[in-house]
């Protein structure tokens, strides 16, 4: 009688298991993890080095590509501009870096909750960066009075400025990138936060400054968000 209900149970689970397994297969047939992401990010970066004294930071967007494979290999490309969205002549305007910077890297990335259909990922990203940085000097406080012609118009400082000397010798510039991002995503949007670094050497034909150093060190931190496509 203990053998039979044994047996009865052995079955039991046995068909249970067995009308289980298609469910389970079937839930992973309609919703598999992609294949291939694709995100668009645009973001808001802030600080590039070096800075020094009446100098600031200066970067105005930025926007970069990203596609990963299931298998976490993937690529990337960024593009950063930095400069002035806007100038208001009745402040002073401290020096600032000027110019872009275009990142091309190889791409990992790991996914410690969900997929990149909907889940967390964080992205390690080693390359190369090309970059053309110039140097804005800024400008004193003034007002600005126009009479009717408008060619008559006259500027009076009432704060003055001056700039110091740039700190790093100005034009094209190239050196390796490393970055580490946080990305949440939702079915077909991205948000996150991203650290990148550089060491830029220049490789034009002016003489350098006397104090350069030989790479100039430019650390970004990027708040982003965007959209993205799972195929």
């Amino acid at each position: 009688m203990k053998d039979q209900r044994l047996h009865a149970g052995w079955l039991a689970a046995s068909l249970a298991a067995s009308l289980a397994a298609p469910c389970v297969a079937s839930a992973q047939a309609v919703h598999p993890a992609p294949r291939v992401r694709i995100d668009v990010d645009f973001g808001l970066p802030v600080g590039l080095e070096p800075l020094g004294t009446g100098v600031r930071g200066s970067l105005a967007a930025a926007v970069g590509v990203r596609v990963v494979t299931r298998s976490g290999f993937g690529g990337a490309l960024g593009f950063t501009g930095a400069g002035d969205l806007s100038s208001n002549d009745t402040v002073v305007e401290t020096a600032h870096p000027e110019g872009w910077l275009l990142d091309m890297s190889a791409t990992y990335r790991l996914r410690p909750l969900g997929d990149d259909r909907r889940g967390l990922g964080v992205d390690l990203a080693v390359g190369a960066s090309l970059a053309n940085l110039g140097w804005d000097h800024g400008h004193s406080a003034y007002d600005r009075t126009c009479p009717i012609v408008a060619w008559g118009c006259s500027a009076v400082v009432t704060t003055p400025y001056v700039s110091p000397e740039p700190t790093y010798t100005t034009g094209a510039r190239a050196g390796p990138f490393v970055s580490v991002g946080v990305d949440g995503r939702l079915h077909g949007f991205v948000f996150g936060v991203s650290a990148a670094w550089r060491a830029l050497v220049y490789y034009g034909d002016r003489p350098p400054i006397a104090a350069e150093p030989t790479a100039l060190h430019v650390l970004t931190v990027n708040l982003h968000a965007g959209f993205g496509f799972s195929l």
